[in-house]
């Protein structure tokens, strides 16, 4: 009877506890085998899911960004006739051309005038040169700047419903309509600029000298030096630069302290800003789209892309001359007509070598504008 008892509080006390307690973890082991199972799908299904709209937002993305260089050089391409419109009514290379066709001109006149029918071709086609350049690099970062906009209002949106817009349809076409000054009082600036250039590397080649294809080479290349210089001499007065963006930052883009006054037109209105308005404002909006885009254009980077086309569409436009030249040198005088038409072949809209480069040039450092910011959006 006393062993019995002592069975029975063993069993109560000890074998009991330890069978629950063995039953429990071993319920507690499936409950944990079920719980651990059910977070890992969900867990994948949650990976899975955040990887298919990551490649969702990449596919957006890069459908963004191929849009938006189709666009700048289509735009590019669009505004050549305009451009080379204007480079013709600048120079006013027509109306010395009209001038020496005339019959009565003694030869003092002539000469005079076949001097400055010289200066102004030379300024002519090498400003049409630089101005396709800039005008191609310039439309490349306005549009890649408002494309990143635009692809991240469509994100906003579609993470968080309804309808985001950051920067209104209004204030993206006064910015991009900035782009005319490189067409107008820009373009104005870098012919005169360049125009000073040629004068001082023209000056001893007087038009009835032989001129070989090494020798024409050797004139571009002087100009070329004398506008991207870092220090050039204009009116007496030594004017420093940083680096040869800035050199050309004054063409691109309209002053700062105009840029709060543009207006849908691209011109400069008379109502300033108004200071007691919103701080998100489309003013503003547009004030900090111009800040941005100076930002990039007063970059090193910048600089290095510009130099880089610049290179590239003087090779090209090197390499059309060539084909005008015989082994003979010609007399300045012949090559002058030879240089205006290249100014045709510099802006010509179809199969236009220079862009298409320009095109392939510019790829990764679009790439690099449009995915600025986008980190964290």
């Amino acid at each position: 009877r006393r062993v019995r008892g002592m069975e029975i509080i063993l069993n109560t006390l000890v074998v009991s506890p330890v069978k629950s307690l063995w039953l429990f973890a071993t319920k507690r082991k499936w409950l944990t085998g079920i719980a651990v199972g059910l977070a890992s799908i969900y867990f994948i299904n949650r990976w899975s899911s955040k990887r298919k709209i990551n490649l969702q937002r990449e596919l957006s993305l890069q459908s963004y960004f191929r849009q938006a260089q189709e666009t700048s050089d289509q735009t590019a391409k669009s505004l050549m006739p305009l451009l080379m419109k204007q480079l013709k009514s600048f120079t006013k290379i027509n109306d010395t051309l009209s001038i020496l066709q005339q019959q009565n001109l003694d030869q003092t006149t002539k000469l005079m005038f076949w001097n400055k029918l010289k200066i102004q071709a030379f300024t002519q086609t090498i400003s049409g040169v630089y101005a396709l350049c800039l005008l191609t690099i310039l439309l490349r970062v306005q549009v890649n700047i408002v494309s990143r906009y635009l692809f991240m209002d469509v994100s906003k949106s579609t993470d968080h419903g309804g309808t985001s817009d950051s920067i209104s349809e209004l204030t993206r076409e006064k910015y991009l309509r900035c782009a005319d000054h490189i067409l107008d009082k820009g373009l104005k600036g870098l012919i005169s600029y360049v125009e000073k250039q040629v004068e001082a590397v023209l000056l001893s080649w007087s038009v009835q000298k032989p001129c070989s294809f090494q020798d024409l080479e050797g004139i571009i290349k002087e100009i070329r030096m004398r506008v991207e210089s870092t220090t050039s001499n204009d009116d007496d007065a030594v004017i420093k630069k940083s680096d040869s963006s800035t050199v050309f930052q004054q063409f691109l883009i309209v002053p700062e302290d105009l840029s709060n006054n543009i207006d849908v037109d691209g011109v400069v209105s008379q109502s300033l800003i108004d200071h007691s308005a919103d701080p998100l404002s489309e003013d503003q909006k547009l004030k900090l789209l111009l800040n941005e885009t100076r930002d990039i254009l007063e970059s090193s980077r910048f600089s290095d892309v510009v130099q880089n086309c610049i290179s590239q569409a003087f090779a090209v436009f090197l390499t059309t001359l060539r084909s005008s030249f015989t082994s003979e040198p010609l007399a300045l005088a012949k090559l002058i007509p030879i240089i205006n038409s290249h100014l045709t072949i510099v802006l010509r809209v179809d199969d236009n070598e220079i862009v298409g480069l320009l095109s392939k040039q510019l790829q990764h450092y679009s790439l690099h504008i449009f995915r600025e910011g986008l980190e964290g959006n």
